[in-house]
């Protein structure tokens, strides 16, 4: 019994001192990942390039000068705009009716910046009070231009002001009756000599057809792109066709002066077709509406609709090939300008309504439709 029990007690120290040797193990340490901050994605929608499109807008239509600021003296309105035009070529020559005298040169565009040089200038002596020279000074003193709601304003160097321009068709010429102008005599330029009376050929804004001495207006025509086909100045158009006036129109008669040759009498003609009008209704909780149109025998079609003021109206055109152009004018009359795509075969155009009321919409084709009847679609959107 004591040989077991002694063996036992054996044991139990022999347990004891293989537990009280062995190390307590130390855990492996984790290293530590620092997880990058990922920077967030942005979702602004990129902003395009200034360029191309201010381009177009810039060649699309001949600009009149409408007004001038001048650091020191303010704002000078210039009261006879159509004497001032300026025309820039998609090919990157400008033309330039300064008064009573013409100019030709180039100009280059980057971005907004805008730079005009003059090559050849006729030096007619222009009555008192002419803007003439100041206006070609100005010009060739451009820096930078920018285009919205139908104004073209450009930037002069060195803080030198600005001047703005409008499209030559967006008010009615002057009525008054033209100043005879002296014989220019001009040197050889791109501009037809004033005067001359001979048939460049079609230009830009002047496509009509010629049959010595009768000119038929083309779409987009101006009494200046017409002198400039021709050599002659708007003035000598109008003295010899005083009802172009008040405007011209596509498909009216013009008669090209040519030197005291005794011209027979344009027969009268009646006045561009009429448009009808429909009222347009939306269904109830509805901002927009869409309606089939029809150009019928060259006549433009016409709406009325209501709208509050401050809301904006948007107005798109789809035809199958033909260039429709869109015009909304207040109840008074006043054409009111419009920002986005026109005279294409799909335009959408809209404008910030400035009152409470009746506003008329006109769509008429650009040029006469190839078939009696000219069908569309219009969308109406006000919000």
């Amino acid at each position: 019994m004591k040989k077991l029990t002694s063996v036992l007690l054996l044991l139990t120290i022999l347990l004891l001192a293989a537990c009280g040797g062995r190390e307590e193990e130390t855990p492996t340490a984790v290293p530590t990942v620092e997880i990058p901050t990922l920077a967030p994605v942005s979702t602004a929608t990129p902003i395009p390039e200034v360029g191309a499109e201010n381009a177009a807008a810039l060649q699309a239509t001949p600009w009149k000068w409408v007004s001038y600021l001048d650091q020191a003296t303010g704002q000078t309105s210039i009261s006879d705009p159509q004497n001032y035009v300026v025309i820039f070529q998609p090919d990157g020559s400008v033309q330039v009716k300064a008064d009573c005298n013409n100019a030709a040169g180039t100009y280059t565009t980057s971005g907004d910046s805008l730079t005009i040089s003059f090559g050849a200038v006729t030096l007619a002596a222009c009555p008192d009070g002419s803007r003439s020279e100041q206006f070609l000074m100005l010009l060739s003193s451009a820096a930078k231009y920018t285009i919205a709601d139908l104004q073209l304003r450009i930037d002069l160097m060195a803080d030198g002001g600005s001047l703005t321009l409008i499209p030559e068709a967006v008010m009615p010429p002057s009525t008054s009756t033209p100043t005879p102008l002296p014989p220019v005599e001009v040197q050889p330029t791109a501009v037809p000599p004033s005067g001359s009376s001979v048939d460049s050929g079609p230009r830009e804004h002047a496509m009509g057809t010629y049959a010595a001495p009768y000119y038929t207006v083309a779409a987009g025509d101006t009494l200046y792109s017409i002198g400039l086909r021709f050599g002659l100045t708007t003035d000598q158009l109008i003295a010899a066709n005083p009802a172009s006036a008040n405007g011209i129109y596509t498909g009216q008669l013009l008669i090209i002066p040519t030197g005291g040759v005794p011209v027979p009498p344009i027969a009268p003609t009646s006045a561009p077709p009429a448009p009808t009008y429909e009222r347009v209704t939306f269904a109830p909780g509805a901002i927009s509406t869409t309606l089939n149109g029809s150009i019928d025998y060259n006549q433009p079609k016409g709406y009325v609709i209501y709208a509050l003021a401050g809301q904006t109206m948007q107005i798109s055109t789809v035809s199958s090939a033909e260039y429709l152009n869109i015009m909304v004018q207040s109840s008074d009359g006043t054409v009111l300008p419009l920002n986005g795509v026109n005279n294409q075969a799909q335009n959408t155009v809209s404008l910030l309504l400035p009152y409470t009321g009746d506003f008329i919409v006109t769509v008429s084709p650009l040029s006469p439709p190839e078939s009696p009847s000219l069908n569309f679609t219009i969308t109406f959107v006000i919000q």
